[in-house]
């Protein structure tokens, strides 16, 4: 699970749950993320490496390291929930809705912490802002999978699928 770029395109999404079932990643259309894990004593140090598009992530705390790298920031995580968005040419938000994150701007080596409630963006040029979170700084696909995490209820996703004789099938993933 070391260096496994995952991609989605214009109508779909990826989730994943760390194997240690500490964390788990929900990546939103059109994002490109890295995913790297290794052993680090009786925990797993993880980290996400968001090159594009919107990631939306659930760590508990006691799980080990977990890390959100982008093109401008590294994000320290331990016991949170958190949306990381990376625009064309590098700009970053974070928007904490449990929690909270620390945030190292690269250019400058400039940290913030940023809890619950609150956004901070950075340009590409590494200026950091914190303010409080909107509602509108969601999509709403982020808003709803937000609430769903925020619910601890399992999501279902139901695939339809024609097998070979024609019939049409059901894939089930519940993550």
């Amino acid at each position: 699970m070391n260096n496994d770029v995952l991609r989605t395109g214009a109508e779909s999404f990826a989730a994943y749950k760390y194997v240690d079932a500490s964390s788990t990643v929900k990546m939103f259309a059109n994002s490109v993320a890295t995913i790297n894990g290794s052993k680090d004593g009786n925990n797993l140090s993880k980290s996400v490496t968001v090159r594009q598009g919107s990631v939306l992530t659930n760590v508990k705390s006691s799980s080990g390291l977990f890390r959100v790298n982008t093109p401008t920031t590294v994000a320290s995580v331990k016991g949170t929930e958190f949306l990381t968005r990376v625009e064309e040419g590098g700009a970053t938000m974070f928007i904490v809705s449990e929690g909270e994150i620390e945030v190292r701007v690269l250019a400058s080596d400039e940290v913030a912490n940023v809890g619950k409630g609150k956004t901070a963006m950075i340009s590409a040029l590494g200026d950091i802002h914190l303010r409080d979170s909107n509602p509108e700084d969601l999509s709403l696909a982020e808003q709803e999978e937000l609430e769903a995490m925020r619910e601890s209820l399992p999501t279902t996703i139901r695939i339809p699928v024609l097998d070979e004789s024609g019939k049409l099938k059901y894939i089930e993933i519940t993550y």
